[in-house]
């Protein structure tokens, strides 16, 4: 082989490795972020979710008969 082909086949093997580790990050990354984005949505569900009942809530009457019936 020619120092030519050596050095061009050196410079496809790292430009291979560096775009492998590149699209690897890249997937780990948008995977974590979408997972918090999911994440914090179903939060603000809860927190709505929370608010509703604590304003439906009557400490005459135990539990959430409303609900219930439902």
């Amino acid at each position: 082989m020619s120092l030519t082909t050596k050095i061009f086949l050196a410079i496809a093997a790292t430009a291979v490795l560096v775009i492998g580790t590149m699209a690897l990050l890249v997937g780990l990354s948008m995977r974590d972020g979408f997972s918090h984005y999911l994440l914090r949505g179903e939060l603000k569900r809860f927190d709505t979710l929370v608010r509703e009942l604590a304003l439906a809530h009557n400490p005459e009457t135990p539990g959430w008969p409303a609900l219930a019936e439902d």
